[in-house]
């Protein structure tokens, strides 16, 4: 009769092994028991019915399997939550790590678990951190599963496995315990916890920078949004128990905090110094390894150890006390300790007796003591003599001295000041007051031209002075920035970048003004579409949250300049989050009416305009807070940047309102900063739009050729701008029946596109609208090769940015138009109804396609 077995615990053992130890355990396991083995097998397929050995050793099943943007290529990781593959992105080219969840944690709970670790990595932004790319949700074996794509650490090992193999020093090792401390203290500030800290989740690249991953159970600081410890069912049990805290091991329910976190820093850099970890829990049970984290203590690290004796032992063992209270409170604490043992200092896990304290000074200043001793010993004699006359003339001397230096202080600020202002008032009159028209004899001349050819002295003027010429070149920037001059802008603002950058021990610059120069300089660069842009953009929103807090409006400001260059790089999707986290932050700090407010809210509803149904009821909401925050402030500026977000949503929904709009802002902008400048040239982008979505063709024609024209001399322009600006003009010709005029534009558009990358999100848009064109052109041609054109064309396009929705749902109609011409009524059917139905499920109104596509259903069959 065979023996009873304790079927659970076998299970959950095999559950924690790969899939080629669990084959040798289960040997041993269930030996001369092939139906107990059975039964464990067919209960580690019902857990995971894509991990079973069969299925799991197949290549077809994930490899080579295309998700998204990304190509499988080659299994690289496998965890609890989920495996990790090597792969392939396309757009841009590059290798990633794709993460996908496994089907046996198809919970709401795990799900959401899974897919809260990618949106937690996207808000994470650290070098320490590794970044999340894109995320999304794939059908796999029929199964729905959620994946992530992240950044891939060419050469990676574990932090135990770099230090081992490396034979690091133990100094070496304590630094980079010091800097895992540093990543783990970012993410708690940013209310983040990682929940499953542990070697396999650090790793040291080829370049031997250190990176965190996988925050698959990490949560809110001060929330319960997700469970601590336990799942609902046996075996499923968060992060890895070795390195879990007392607290979570034994399912204490209390709102999480640092202290778990701390708790398991502790075991892995214990394990980073000693080699060996600090509860070995192998050829455990989960409930004998559960039961011996909670009730042991690790052995002391001078037992593996010798080196450890003092110091690194106390801090080791202040990391993993049992009870939170008794243990370091953050991790910045005890990186605190790690580097005070690094300089020779007192460390607070020691008891600091007279003794202790005396033996690290001297570890510290061996030699000046020595050499101090002997002068002691000389004078010891005179000093007892003279001590009590002397101590009165003392704190005499000390008042006197610290009045000296209070005077001293303020004398270097005036002589600062007053520097500042001769450089100031020379650079003026010599510049811009000899720049009078009466004085050079130039009539023509203006302030712009004068500013231009100024800036070029600013460091003559300055001789030297880092802060004459920081204070000349911010001005000057500012100056430049307000006439449109973005590049003579971007400059300036470098230079005063760079005069602050090679003067870190000197504070030239109040912190507000440090952080609002770095947002503008990024600001203006992304407007230049320098790739630099988002790079400052990022270190302005930092710096603003570490020198005056994430809820100063100079830090709002630069979030606010952050994520708008951001989603324009990235889309708004992989910065939803975030995004609406800042803006939700920032109306909770300073208002709804606050102008640092404003440009957020502005930036959320233009992006959420161009979304879903539900999205743009949300933007609808936004923009009428903008209007109304706006009236009740008054300024004329104010207002005409909310009327300009309403006509940005009248546009993106088609809403018949946007032309009239559009006019009168158009018009407006120009007269104010210049036909080439960049608010003139995307108010009449924007008329464009309207006017074609009215069928308004006539007019729509005039603006696109005064559109052209400004972008072939605007400063800002790219290629790519004014490629999609000779094409409005070549569709727009196209539809009046101009032959000619549109065979030129489109020779102009075709060759400003011959440079670009095909992989460009706007390139491949804009070739859509090339073969729109031609279509509507050259009506004698071979429809069907040109539907075949358009609709390769259409496939090929990646949706990564809300302004490739209107051309895709446009191209719809383009189709069902050439599917009329070419004789493919059924095919014209379905793309006519498909266009209509975009329109009504994005919540937009009808305008002139629609009557055309309904009038192609209406067609005879």
């Amino acid at each position: 009769m065979n023996e009873p077995v304790d079927l659970p615990t076998l299970f959950e053992r095999a559950m924690l092994l790969s899939s080629g130890e669990r084959a040798a355990f289960l040997s041993q396991a269930c030996a001369g028991r092939p139906d107990l083995r059975a039964e464990i097998e067919s209960l580690i397929a019902a857990a995971d019915p894509l991990r079973d050995d069969d299925h799991y050793s197949e290549p077809d099943l994930f490899l080579g399997r295309r998700i998204a943007g990304f190509t499988l290529e080659r299994l690289i990781g496998e965890g609890g939550h989920g495996r990790v593959y090597l792969a392939h992105q396309h757009s841009p080219q590059r290798a990633v790590a794709l993460k996908i969840m496994s089907s046996g944690l198809l919970s709401r709970s795990a799900r959401r678990r899974f897919e809260y670790e990618s949106e937690v990595l996207a808000r994470l932004r650290h070098p320490g951190i590794a970044h999340v790319y894109e995320a999304g949700v794939e059908s796999i074996a029929g199964v729905l599963l959620p994946w992530f794509a992240m950044e891939y650490i060419e050469g990676a090992q574990t932090i135990v496995e770099f230090a081992r193999e490396t034979t690091a020093p133990l100094r070496a090792r304590v630094a980079l315990a010091i800097e895992l401390c540093d990543v783990l203290q970012y993410g708690h500030q940013r209310g983040v916890l990682h929940r499953d800290l542990k070697p396999s989740n650090v790793l040291i690249g080829q370049d031997a920078r250190l990176k965190v991953i996988d925050f698959g159970v990490a949560g809110s600081l001060g929330s319960n949004a997700l469970p601590v410890t336990h799942a609902t069912h046996t075996g499923d049990i968060l992060g890895t128990i070795a390195y879990m805290s007392p607290e979570q091991c034994s399912g204490d329910h209390r709102v999480p905090d640092a202290r778990s976190d701390t708790y398991a820093l502790g075991t892995v850099i214990y394990e980073l110094l000693t080699l060996a970890p600090a509860f070995d829990v192998r050829s455990k049970s989960i409930p004998d390894a559960i039961q011996l984290v909670v009730g042991a203590s690790p052995r002391r690290a001078s037992m593996v150890n010798p080196s450890l004796r003092g110091d690194l032992e106390a801090i080791l063992m202040k990391s993993l006390e049992r009870e939170p209270e008794r243990r370091y409170q953050t991790a910045a604490e005890l990186a605190l300790d790690l580097r005070a043992y690094l300089s020779g200092g007192t460390v607070s896990a020691r008891h600091h007796t007279l003794r202790y304290r005396a033996t690290r000074f001297l570890c510290r200043r061996w030699l000046p003591v020595s050499v101090g001793a002997a002068f002691v010993v000389a004078l010891s004699a005179a000093a007892v003599v003279s001590y009590v006359s002397l101590l009165g003339e003392r704190e005499a001397r000390v008042a006197v001295a610290l009045r000296a230096e209070e005077l001293s202080r303020a004398l270097t600020r005036a002589e600062d000041e007053v520097r500042v202002r001769i450089a100031t008032t020379t650079f003026l009159s010599r510049n811009v007051v000899n720049a009078i028209p009466a004085r050079t004899g130039k009539p023509d001349a203006t302030v712009r031209e004068s500013l231009v050819l100024a800036v070029k002295q600013i460091a003559e003027v300055a001789r030297g002075d880092a802060r004459a010429e920081l204070e000349l070149r911010r001005i000057s920037a500012a100056a430049l920035q307000g006439m449109n001059e973005l590049r003579a802008a971007a400059e300036q603002y470098g230079g005063a970048v760079t005069i602050v950058d090679a003067n870190p021990n000197v504070q030239l610059l109040a912190p507000v003004k440090w952080v609002g120069l770095l947002g503008s300089y990024g600001l203006v660069l992304t407007a230049i579409k320098d790739d630099r842009g988002g790079e400052v953009q990022l270190r302005a929103w930092e710096e603003g949250k570490s020198l005056l807090g994430e809820r100063h409006k100079e830090t709002v400001f630069a979030g606010a300049k952050y994520f708008s260059g951001a989603v324009k790089r990235d889309g708004f999707e992989q910065h939803r989050v975030a995004y609406l986290s800042h803006y939700t932050l920032a109306c909770e700090a300073l208002g709804v009416d606050d102008p640092a407010t404003q440009p957020l809210r502005q930036g959320v509803a233009r992006n959420l305009a161009n979304g879903s149904k539900e999205d743009r009821t949300q933007a609808r909401g936004l923009v009428e807070l903008e209007l109304a925050s706006a009236a009740r402030g008054g300024k004329p500026l104010a207002i005409e940047n909310a009327r300009s977000l309403q006509l940005e949503f009248f546009v993106a929904s088609g809403d018949q309102a946007a032309v009239a709009l559009g006019r009168e802002l158009a018009t407006a902008r120009e007269q104010s900063y210049g036909a080439t400048s960049m608010q003139a040239l995307t108010r009449r982008a924007l008329l464009i739009r309207a006017l074609r979505h009215a069928g308004l063709w006539g007019e729509a024609l005039l603006i696109a050729r005064a559109q052209a024209e400004a972008q072939d001399h605007a400063q800002t322009a790219q290629a790519i701008d004014r490629a999609e600006a000779w094409l409005d003009v070549a569709v727009a010709s196209a539809e009046v029946g101009d032959a000619v005029g549109a065979e030129i534009s489109l020779a102009t558009a075709i060759a400003l596109l011959a440079d670009l990358s095909p992989e460009s999100a706007r390139a491949q848009v804009t070739r859509l609208e090339v073969i729109r064109a031609r279509a509507r052109l050259d009506v004698g041609g071979d429809a069907s090769l040109q539907y075949a054109a358009l609709s390769e064309a259409r496939n090929a396009i990646t949706v990564r940015r809300p302004m490739t929705v209107a051309a895709l749902r446009e191209s719809m109609a383009v189709l069902a138009q050439l599917a009329v011409r070419a004789g493919r009524l059924q095919d014209a059917t379905r793309y006519a109804q498909e266009y209509l139905d975009a329109l009504d499920g994005n919540g937009m109104q009808h305008g002139a396609l629609s009557e055309e596509m309904r009038a192609i259903l209406e067609l005879p069959r």
